[in-house]
């Protein structure tokens, strides 16, 4: 078993589009413009797996799509109901099982009870069944596991924060979830972020809002300068925290720090920029109508990516409600998963 990294090759992105079912009340209009942008700056040939509401939903995202000229031959549009857009925590993590790729579909339980869930939970078992992820085998996992409270190096190295674990594997002491890790992912390392929740993270620590992997040698990171940030203290804790980290070698971890915007207090969630998606040729990184911010950061993540693209998606109506760009996608992996790291 083996985990690729978001960095490795991949064969399609799925996405679960917002609907006017859900709480985005007068955001909808915006947020759906941010999935618009998400779609159109992907990479050309990569497959967009869409999850759409009912019938009228999918012929609107149809015609609306390719006329905004994404080929119809990389879209693939599924009716199936879901309570929110939060794909990478309730969609299959994507592995490789003796280089053939597999589905694993774990548990979803809202982030502990806290919103609705059924629906999403049931999601990807009815994707499968519809044919959505082609002849990937799919195997369900009753152990609760968010996309985004995981990130991998592709070489057996998880990230994760004891915040995070203690909610989702509650009855695990610590070496009871490394040995679980190794089991079911493959990862032989756990790396453990230690009491750093940013304000109005309701996932209890996902470090897809801390740290990311560029490659096995490279983290980037959120980071403070302004103590008068309410995350300020955190964000140092974070920083001095990756600085003891060590590679499997020993060697020290080369670090990118990407400062964090301007605080705004009506965000449901902490704006940053290292809720990025990897995606082939291109890295597809959250802004927020913040000019020299969102350049500073653009130019970060950049020298981390120097044979990729990147760009900016506007997420100022999505934080409002929770998350960014990384939140709402999830890979799908080819099989014989090629590396494609940044330097």
């Amino acid at each position: 078993m083996r985990w690729p990294a978001e960095y490795e090759r991949q064969q399609a992105v799925l996405l679960s589009w917002p609907h006017q079912h859900g709480v985005w009340g007068a955001d909808l209009a915006r947020v759906q413009e941010t999935f618009t942008a998400l779609c159109l700056a992907l990479p050309a040939r990569l497959q967009r797996i869409i999850v759409c509401y009912d019938r009228g939903q999918e012929k609107q995202l149809w015609e609306q799509l390719r006329g905004h000229g994404v080929p119809p031959e990389v879209l693939s549009l599924y009716v199936c109901p879901s309570d929110d857009v939060w794909v990478r925590d309730y969609g299959p993590l994507s592995c490789l099982a003796r280089e053939q790729g597999l589905l694993l579909n774990f548990r979803f339980d809202g982030w502990g009870g806290r919103y609705p869930a059924d629906r999403d939970d049931q999601l990807s078992r009815t994707l499968h069944g519809l044919g959505a992820f082609g002849p990937r085998r799919m195997r369900r996992n009753e152990q609760v596991l968010e996309g985004g409270g995981v990130e991998t190096d592709g070489q057996g190295t998880v990230i994760s924060s004891r915040s995070y674990l203690q909610r989702s594997m509650p009855d695990h002491s610590l070496a009871a979830i490394r040995q679980w890790f190794q089991h079911h992912l493959g990862c032989h390392r756990l790396l453990l972020v230690e009491d750093v929740c940013l304000h109005g993270d309701d996932s209890d620590g996902h470090v897809d809002m801390l740290v990311r992997f560029a490659s096995p040698q490279l983290l980037l990171y959120s980071s403070c300068d302004d103590p008068e940030h309410p995350d300020y203290p955190a964000l140092r804790s974070l920083a001095g925290q990756l600085r003891a980290w060590r590679r499997a070698d020993g060697a020290r971890y080369r670090l990118q720090a990407v400062p964090v915007p301007p605080w705004r207090a009506d965000d449901a969630a902490a704006r940053n920029y290292v809720n990025f998606l990897i995606s082939n040729d291109c890295v597809l990184m959250p802004c927020y109508d913040c000019p020299s911010a969102d350049a500073l950061a653009q130019r970060r993540v950049q020298s981390c990516f120097p044979g990729r693209r990147v760009a900016g998606i506007p997420c100022t109506a999505l934080i409002r409600h929770g998350g960014g760009v990384h939140c709402v996608t999830l890979p799908l992996f080819a099989a014989q998963s090629q590396s494609g790291s940044g330097s």
